[in-house]
């Protein structure tokens, strides 16, 4: 059977690929039933609990009341590809899955009008497509991040930490109560430490492979 040049819906046999198909994942630290309450909850990480146990439709029914993170637009696609990392890392017959689609191009079509994630009626970003297109890169091997963490993604997640410790302070400077006071300042110094990690992680390789020059 040949595989499929392109797959222009996440329907049937490739529901797997939709992020409203039920595979719980764990993300930051939280258990969620699928990636659509996973990416709807850190619209506003501060009433994520609210979405653990949501169905994809409910999850996404709450995401449009809830007040939007100011970094939102800066940060959500990034959010979208660990979130679908997660799920096919944390699921081996899911991930096996979609290795099996090979090098064939993933389009999410629909009928709902989304034109940023998905395409419909020949229109549309494919965010998520192109998303999922770079997951099974990665776990496929064909980069340097069979295990994920190669120098690249390094530095796209330090880059993503410091934007989200940038959003941190801001917020931290502006709380209105105690309680979200502590809660930024919490996060402030998670998110310090994750950039210290990876630049001692950085310096730590710098230095052996200058070792291994001057040998």
């Amino acid at each position: 059977m040949m595989k499929a040049k392109k797959i222009n819906e996440f329907r049937g046999d490739y529901f797997f690929l939709s992020n409203f198909c039920h595979a719980e994942i764990n993300y930051q630290g939280k258990t969620y039933w699928n990636n659509e309450s996973a990416f709807q909850a850190m619209k506003c990480p501060q009433r994520a609990d609210e979405f653990q146990e949501l169905g994809p439709r409910e999850a996404k029914r709450l995401g449009r009341s809830v007040k939007l993170r100011s970094d939102w637009t800066k940060v959500k696609e990034q959010i979208m590809y660990e979130i679908c990392l997660a799920k096919f890392i944390q699921h081996p017959d899911l991930r096996e899955k979609l290795l099996n689609t090979g090098d064939a191009e993933l389009e999410e079509g629909n009928n709902w009008n989304d034109t940023e994630w998905g395409v419909c009626n020949g229109v549309g970003e494919n965010k998520l497509g192109k998303i999922l297109m770079r997951v099974r890169e990665d776990l496929s091997g064909k980069r340097e991040t069979q295990n994920v963490y190669n120098e690249r993604e390094e530095n796209r997640k330090k880059g993503f930490e410091l934007d989200m410790l940038e959003g941190n302070i801001c917020r931290l400077s502006i709380c209105e109560t105690k309680e979200e006071a502590y809660y930024q300042y919490y996060y402030i110094t998670m998110r310090a430490q994750k950039v210290l990690e990876m630049t001692l992680k950085r310096l730590d390789h710098e230095e052996a492979v200058k070792k291994l020059k001057n040998e």
